[in-house]
């Protein structure tokens, strides 16, 4: 009976020590699933704070899409008018040059001195033009540079 009593004992704290050790591996793998559910959270609010940044920044490119399209379309503008004052310049340019050789008489040279105070002033005026469009042409360097720095990023 002794003997019997000796068996059941072993056999229980055999059974201890087995309900130890897999109590034990249970635990373990219970803490590393929520740590991994802890961590999937965290790393879905980064997802989400880095989708955020990624749309204001979309807004922000086309803001500034906008922006460099009406430069351009500003630029295409002054720069047709320039062509034009060139053309009206050249015009009287050659103007002027068929009347000094043509009628070198009194009259003529006062139209030839009007005229010549009137390309004076047109090459003014063209030299303003010039500047405008060499300050949109930078500001649209710089609008694009930034674009694509933010491209990049």
């Amino acid at each position: 009976m002794i003997e019997m009593m000796g068996k059941i004992a072993i056999c229980l704290i055999i059974a201890l020590l087995l309900g130890f050790v897999i109590g034990w591996f249970f635990a373990k793998a219970l803490r590393s699933e929520k740590e991994t559910i802890e961590l999937d959270i965290e790393e879905g609010e980064n997802r989400n704070d880095l989708l955020a940044k990624i749309a204001q920044l979309k807004q922000q490119y086309e803001a500034e899409q906008a922006i460099s399209e009406s430069y351009k379309e500003r630029h295409q503008s002054i720069k047709e008018e320039l062509m034009s004052k060139l053309a009206e310049l050249d015009a009287k340019q050659t103007m002027i040059h068929e009347l000094e050789t043509s009628n070198p008489d009194l009259a003529s040279r006062r139209r030839v001195k009007d005229l010549e105070q009137a390309l004076q002033e047109k090459n003014a005026e063209l030299k303003e033009f010039e500047l405008v469009l060499i300050k949109a042409e930078e500001t649209i360097e710089r609008k694009e540079a930034y674009i694509k720095q933010l491209l990049q990023q």
